[in-house]
C-alpha cells in the first residue's frame, strides 16, 4: 500500500482544529487515512471530529480515550496504527498545512533507498494566533543535531513536520514493544534518535505549514534572532517543571540509550555504539558516575554548554 497514515492526538482543541482538519483534507496528489486519538477532551473537540469522520467516511479512524497526556497518547497511536502504510505523518491540532506538504515529503523520500529507515523533516512558518506571519522557525542552513544532542538536549525539529517510511515505523513499533512502558519523552525525539542511529535524516529548509504560536502549545522553541520574551519565559518555566518532575524524568535518558542498543546495536556503527554506551552506562555504578563527572568522555562527541551538561550528569537527571 502506498498510502500515508496521519497520526493526530487531540485535546480541547475546538478553537483551531477545524482549520487544521480542513487543511489536511486539501492535500494534493496523495492518498491518506487519518488516525485520531482524543485525549479526554471536555470542550467541543469531539463533536468537530465526529463531523469530519462522517464527512470522510472510511478515511478517519477515531479513538476517544481518557486523559493520559500527549506523550503517552502519541505512543499509543504509534503502537496501534497498522504497519501496512508506506509512509506515516504526524499532525498537531492547531496548525495549518499547505496543500503540498505531504506530496513534497514523500517526493523527497522516494529519491532514496527506502529499504533503510528514513525520516523527513521540513521547516515551519510561525504565525500568531490570528494567522499573522512572525518568522521562519529554522534558518536555511540549519546545523543538524548530532545523535547525542538529540538524546540529551531534545529535538530542535518539530514532529508535525516529520514524515517517516515504513521501515522506520516498524523499528519504532518494535522498540515500544520491547520497552513495554512509556519512554517519557515526546515521540519526535525518540523517532529522530532512532533514525540518526540506524537510518537517514532528510532536512527540507522549505516550509509547508503554519505553526501557530500560542499559550496552549505543548512545545515552544525558537532559535537565534527568533527568540522572544515569551520564548524565554517558557524555557524558564520548563526548567522549573523539570526540577519539579525530577523523580519522573531521572534516569530515563540513559534508559532510552540502553533500549536503543538493545534493539538496534547490530545496525549501528562502532563510533555511535561507543557514544551511546557512555550515556547508557554512566549511572549503573558509582564508579561510572565519577568517571563521567571527572573525565567527561563525551566531550569529544558532544559540545553543549559545559556547565549545564555537567550539572545534569551530576544530579543524574540523564
Amino acid at each position: 500500500m502506498n498510502k500515508i497514515a496521519i497520526l493526530m492526538s487531540t485535546y480541547n482543541g475546538e478553537k483551531y482544529i477545524e482549520e487544521q482538519l480542513d487543511s489536511l483534507f486539501k492535500q494534493i496528489d496523495v492518498d491518506f487515512d487519518l488516525y485520531i486519538r482524543d485525549d479526554g477532551s471536555t470542550d467541543g473537540t469531539i463533536d468537530i471530529i465526529d463531523k469530519y469522520k462522517n464527512i470522510h467516511k472510511g478515511q478517519v479512524y477515531v479513538v476517544y480515550g481518557k486523559n493520559i497526556g500527549v506523550i503517552k497518547s502519541f505512543e499509543w497511536l504509534i503502537k496501534k496504527v497498522p504497519e501496512s502504510y508506506r509512509y506515516y505523518s504526524f499532525a498537531d491540532q492547531d496548525d495549518i498545512w499547505y496543500e503540498n506538504k505531504l506530496y513534497s515529503a514523500v517526493s523527497m523520500i522516494r529519491e532514496q533507498n527506502e529499504s533503510k529507515p528514513i525520516i523527513y523533516i521540513s521547516n515551519q512558518n510561525c504565525i500568531k494566533e490570528d494567522g499573522t506571519f512572525i518568522y521562519k522557525r529554522l534558518p536555511k542552513q540549519f546545523l543538524q543535531p548530532c545523535l547525542l544532542t538529540t538524546m540529551m538536549d531534545g529535538n530542535k525539529y518539530s514532529g508535525c513536520t516529520m514524515v517517516i517510511n515504513n521501515s522506520l515505523m516498524k523499528r519504532l513499533k518494535y522498540s515500544y514493544k520491547v520497552a513495554g512502558r512509556s519512554l517519557r519523552v515526546i515521540y519526535d525525539i525518540w523517532m529522530l534518535f532512532v533514525a540518526q542511529a540506524v537510518g537517514l535524516v532528510l532536512y527540507d529548509s522549505n516550509a509547508y505549514m503554519d505553526y501557530r504560536r500560542h499559550d496552549g502549545n505543548v512545545t515552544r522553541e525558537a532559535f537565534g534572532a527568533n527568540n522572544t520574551y515569551e520564548d524565554i519565559i517558557a524555557r524558564v518555566k520548563n526548567i522549573f517543571i523539570t526540577i519539579r518532575d525530577y523523580s519522573y524524568y531521572k534516569g530515563f535518558t540513559s534508559y532510552r540509550a540502553k533500549l536503543l542498543l538493545h534493539c538496534f546495536e547490530n545496525e549501528m556503527n562502532d563510533t555511535d555504539i561507543k557514544k551511546v554506551e557512555y550515556l547508557a552506562n554512566y549511572n549503573d555504578s558509582f564508579l561510572n558516575w565519577i568517571k563521567m563527572i571527572i573525565l567527561n568522555p563525551l566531550r569529544k562527541y558532544y559540545q553543549p554548554p559545559i556547565i549545564l551538561t555537567w550539572l545534569k550528569f551530576f544530579v543524574k537527571i540523564y
